[in-house]
């Protein structure tokens, strides 16, 4: 008589940081594929299988910032971006190379002045609704770890390219004031975030994510009350040693 097989049971590393469930996966915030192979302590939050997928279109995705000019000046920028031109020559990857192809253009760098050439380089153009959803989840990851607990249902995350969010406050007060905490840093500067907490609402927060040392984003978790967005205000902060909430 044959033995039944045995069910291997998945592994649990906690409550999914997105929505509390068995966590399965380990999701990678952000994703993995930024780094360079062998980069240690890359961060990770636990994910259900529902919640983490479409992981490795995400980490195609997010490693065309290293396309970015800027990027080589990081070890994790050059070691990636030579990885996508090798990979321009695999026939699985054809897909995403036409994508690529069509979204890079050749730009001409001059001094500031104008009168000098300084070669060539490429300009990238990003789907900002894809990386909307991308840093979101980075968010969402993140205050799972800095809180070990999701963002709750009633709030919302909010993000936009640093300096080009809504005009006025508490925005760009919150851009500059930011910059006065210590980062977290993940690899050779490939990854670094910011944030601070609201003293009032313990689940209003802002975030500063930095990507190769070159483009940055600004991050929101906010509620609305009253028909209005509640975001945090942060005034003249007089910043501990690091990120603090």
């Amino acid at each position: 008589m044959q033995k039944p097989k045995k069910v291997k049971k998945s592994k649990v590393y906690g409550p999914c940081a997105y929505c509390g469930q068995p966590g399965t996966t380990k999701d990678h915030v952000p994703p993995q594929g930024m780094f360079a192979p062998g980069t240690p302590d890359r961060p990770w939050v636990p994910a259900c299988e529902k919640c983490n997928h479409g992981a490795s279109e995400h980490d195609q995705f997010m490693q065309r910032l290293s396309m970015v000019w800027g990027a080589e000046r990081t070890h994790d920028g050059v070691a990636v971006g030579e990885k996508i031109l090798r990979a321009m020559d695999y026939k699985e990857q054809r897909k995403f190379n036409r994508n690529l192809i069509r979204n890079l253009s050749v730009v001409n760098l001059w001094s500031p002045g104008g009168l000098i050439w300084l070669g060539q380089t490429f300009k990238l153009k990003i789907d900002g609704e894809r990386l909307a959803k991308v840093l979101e989840k980075v968010i969402r990851g993140w205050f799972w770890k800095v809180t070990n607990r999701p963002v709750p249902a009633e709030y919302l995350v909010t993000t936009h390219l640093d300096g080009q969010g809504p005009t006025g406050q508490p925005f760009r007060e919150n851009e500059r004031h930011l910059l006065d905490f210590k980062p977290t840093v993940v690899g050779d500067g490939a990854f670094s975030i910011r944030w601070v907490f609201s003293p009032l609402d313990e689940n209003i927060s802002v975030w500063r994510m930095e990507f190769y040392r070159t483009v940055s984003y600004m991050g929101y978790t906010t509620k609305e009350v009253d028909g209005h967005q509640v975001f945090l205000e942060i005034k003249d902060p007089d910043p501990p040693d690091g990120p603090t909430s």
